[in-house]
């Protein structure tokens, strides 16, 4: 005799989970959730601008040995002595702060 095929029935009313509600109700209502991620995300970018604070690349470090190389290569060859890279510095007060001051 053939067997009837089995189908995995899975809770949705009260007893299901949490996050399979939370998911359920997402999917259901995706315009507001994808209204509310673009408005967190506008918020959290307007926080980090006015709580944030300004970036340098403008820098030097007058006793490193690459500094000084790179000092003479602009004495004797000013096109070679060139280079760009860009560092983060941030101190206890967790502001940003310029090398050359």
């Amino acid at each position: 005799m053939p067997s009837r095929p089995r189908t995995t029935q899975t809770p949705t009313g009260p007893g299901a989970g949490g996050l399979r509600r939370l998911g359920e109700w997402c999917a259901r209502h995706f315009v507001v959730v994808i209204v509310a991620w673009l408005v967190a995300l506008v918020a959290l970018q307007a926080a980090g601008r006015s709580a944030g604070g300004t970036y340098s690349d403008n820098f030097t470090l007058p006793d490193a040995q690459s500094q000084q190389g790179v000092e003479v290569l602009q004495r004797h060859d000013p096109q070679a002595g060139g280079y760009s890279s860009q560092v983060v510095v941030q101190d206890d007060q967790r502001q940003l702060k310029d090398l050359d001051s």
